[in-house]
C-alpha cells in the first residue's frame, strides 16, 4: 500500500468496536521455541504464537504447542479482543476444537478479520484444555495471552478486506455475494485522510471527492463558527455489503467520532454535507436527533445539495417534502420526534422524520437566528433517560422564550 501526498500526522482516534473472525486449518510441524503458560495447569507446552500480519481485513493466527502427556488432549483455541482504546465496544473471537494426540508437536492455524480503524487493539489468544470436560462446561483457560496491535493515522497495513475468502461461514450474513475489496490505499488532503480500494467508485473519482469535500468542511466550519479538531477519516465503500462487513453497520453514511464510513458507487453518491456536519458539529453538542439529524439535512440543502435523495425525497425540497407528508397526514409530533436519539432505524420512520427534523431546524434558523438555535444544539442532550428529556423541553423553552407546542404551532402555519 502507499500514500497519495504526504502523509500527515493526527492523533489517534478510536472507531469501530473490534470485531475479530475467525475459521481454523490443521497443520503439522515442529519449533524449538517456546512462550510462558499460565494457570491452570496442563501437560500441553506453547511453544509459539505468531499473529501474522495483524494487518486490517484478514490475517492468520498461528500456534504452535507440544503434548508432554502420555494421554490424547482436547483442546479449544479462542482469539478474540478487547476494547480498542477509547472504545467501550468489545470484539468476540470464535474458536474451535483441536485433538493432540500423545507427545505431538503441532501447529494450529486461525484465520482472523479485523475491520478498518484507528488505535490500539488488544487481541487476546486463549487455549482451554478440555479433556474430560462437560460439552457445555466452562473451564478457564490454561494460557492466555494479550497483544498490542496499533494502527496509527494514516494506516497502510492492510491486507485483503473481503472477509467470506477465508470465512465462508459469514457469507449468511449478506444478502449478495460480497464484491472483492482489495486492501485500502489512503490519501492524504488539509483536512482528510480518505481510504478508497483500488478498482472502486471512489477510488477513480478520488480527486473530485476531495475537492468536493475540502470546500463542504470549510463552509460548515464557517456557518458553525469552529476550527475543525484534528484529522476527519474517510472510508469508502462500493456497496452496502461491504461497508456492512467492515463497519457492523447497514446504511449508506456512518459518522462516529472523527470518521465517516460511506457508499459511494454510480446509483449511490451522498452529498458531502450530511455526515461530515456531524462530524464537525459534534465541537458544539451532542443534541436530541431532532436536531443533530435535522440540521445535517438542514445544511445539505443549504448549499445546494439534494438532502433527501437518499431518504425518500428524490430531488424534491425539504419544503415541497414536508408539504407531501402532511397532507398524507404521515406525521410525527414534536414532543415525540425530540425524544428520538436516532433517525434511521424502521422504528424511527426516516423517510418523515429526516424531512420533518430539517424543516423544524430551518424554521427556527429562518425565525429566530442561528445564534439561538447554536445555544439550544449546545444545551439540548441525547438520552433516552425521561428526566433529561423533560429538561430538553425546558431548555428549549428557556432558549427561545416559548413552549415546544407553542414553537410547534407556529411552525405549522407556514407550510
Amino acid at each position: 500500500m502507499h500514500s497519495k501526498n504526504i502523509p500527515r500526522k493526527a492523533t489517534l482516534f478510536s472507531f469501530f468496536s473490534t470485531l475479530i473472525f475467525l475459521t481454523t486449518i490443521g497443520c503439522s510441524s515442529s519449533v524449538d521455541h517456546g512462550v510462558s503458560n499460565s494457570a491452570p495447569a496442563s501437560p500441553i507446552e506453547i511453544l509459539d504464537v505468531d499473529l501474522g500480519d495483524k494487518a486490517w481485513g484478514l490475517n492468520l493466527l498461528k500456534v504452535c504447542m507440544k503434548n508432554t502427556d502420555a494421554h490424547q488432549r482436547t483442546l479449544k483455541l479462542h482469539i478474540g479482543a478487547g476494547k480498542r482504546r477509547g472504545d467501550s465496544g468489545l470484539g468476540f473471537g470464535m474458536g474451535g476444537d483441536y485433538v493432540i494426540e500423545p507427545h505431538e508437536n503441532r501447529c494450529v492455524e486461525y484465520w482472523y478479520w479485523l475491520p478498518p480503524g484507528h488505535g490500539t487493539v488488544d487481541a487476546i489468544v486463549a487455549l482451554t484444555d478440555m479433556t474430560g470436560q462437560e460439552v457445555d462446561s466452562k473451564p478457564l483457560p490454561f494460557f492466555t495471552e494479550e497483544y498490542q496491535l496499533e494502527f496509527n493515522i494514516p494506516n497502510s497495513h492492510c491486507n485483503d478486506l473481503t472477509i467470506t475468502k477465508k470465512l465462508p461461514r459469514f457469507k449468511k450474513f449478506y444478502k449478495e455475494e460480497l464484491k472483492n475489496l482489495k486492501p485500502f490505499e489512503y490519501f492524504t488532503t488539509k483536512h482528510f485522510v480518505i481510504y478508497a480500494s483500488p478498482d472502486t467508485p471512489a477510488y477513480m473519482d478520488i480527486k473530485n471527492i476531495i475537492s468536493q469535500r475540502e470546500l463542504a468542511i470549510e463552509r460548515i466550519c464557517d456557518l458553525a463558527n469552529v476550527t475543525p479538531s484534528g484529522t476527519i477519516i474517510l472510508f469508502f465503500y462500493p456497496d452496502m455489503e461491504t461497508k456492512k462487513m467492515c463497519t457492523m453497520h447497514t446504511g449508506h453514511g456512518l459518522a462516529r467520532g472523527n470518521t465517516i464510513a460511506e457508499v459511494y458507487n454510480d446509483q449511490v453518491k451522498l452529498d458531502p454535507y450530511h455526515e461530515l456536519t456531524h462530524i464537525v458539529m459534534g465541537q458544539i453538542g451532542d443534541p436530541p436527533a431532532l436536531f443533530n439529524e435535522g440540521f445535517a439535512t438542514y445544511i445539505s440543502e443549504r448549499f445546494g445539495a439534494y438532502s433527501l435523495k437518499n431518504l425518500g425525497g428524490g430531488e424534491s425540497s425539504i419544503y415541497q417534502r414536508v408539504r407531501e407528508l402532511k397532507s398524507k397526514n404521515e406525521w410525527i409530533p414534536l414532543d415525540e420526534l425530540i425524544t428520538y436519539q436516532e433517525i434511521g432505524s424502521k422504528q424511527s420512520r426516516p423517510q418523515v422524520a429526516y424531512p420533518q427534523a430539517a424543516f423544524f431546524v430551518k424554521y427556527l434558523i429562518d425565525t429566530y437566528g442561528e445564534d439561538k438555535f447554536f445555544q439550544a444544539y449546545k444545551q439540548l442532550l441525547n438520552s433516552d433517560n425521561k428526566q433529561v428529556q423533560k429538561k430538553n423541553v425546558e431548555k428549549l423553552k428557556n432558549v427561545y422564550g416559548k413552549p415546544l407546542s407553542e414553537l410547534e404551532k407556529q411552525w405549522e402555519t407556514i407550510f
